[in-house]
């Protein structure tokens, strides 16, 4: 059997033309992570490139620029959380948090139904956080490259709030 073939039924999105699909990934969870060296705290967030520039869509002969940018949106997002996936199931992704988990303990503390508070949900609501400020990240990430920037500006964050639906609850708190 071709493994190339193998994967096909893992890609929802192999109806598309291959420029808009995301590359398919195997994931053995029993092999240790590839991305864990990459993922060091004292690194940046890097968003992957994009198989095409968002910009090069207006000239090509697609029809409609706006599907056109959701379907590579959804096959980034979805590239997006397979590599999250594949880092979440290294052991050690818990360990190191980026952000202070004091302060994430005193803002539960905040609720007066809150009495005691376990060791290990602070180090959850981190990760959740962490996840949460980097897909927001990536997805204006991806506005900026639609409009041939390299630097991510509050109207692109504005407009992924304003795409995704999962995201609307933000809403009132843009102007």
């Amino acid at each position: 059997m071709d493994p190339a073939n193998n994967n096909q039924h893992l890609n929802p999105f192999r109806h598309l033309p291959p420029h808009l699909q995301a590359p398919a990934l195997p994931i053995n969870v029993n092999e240790p992570n590839p991305y864990a060296a990459m993922h060091a705290p004292q690194a940046a967030f890097q968003p992957p490139a994009l198989p095409i520039p968002l910009h090069q869509f207006a000239a090509m002969n697609m029809g409609n620029y706006n599907q056109a940018m959701l379907e590579v949106i959804r096959s980034q997002m979805h590239f997006f959380w397979a590599h999250q996936t594949l880092e979440l199931n290294n052991v050690g992704a818990l360990k190191q948090q980026l952000l202070p988990l004091a302060r994430i303990k005193r803002v539960m503390k905040a609720n007066p139904e809150v009495k005691m508070i376990s060791a290990d949900t602070p180090v959850l609501f981190s990760k959740a956080c962490e996840l949460f400020i980097m897909e927001l990240s990536f997805r204006g990430w991806l506005f900026a490259e639609g409009s041939d920037r390299r630097t991510l500006e509050k109207g692109d964050v504005i407009n992924a709030i304003a795409q995704a639906n999962m995201l609307h609850f933000l809403s009132d708190l843009i102007p």
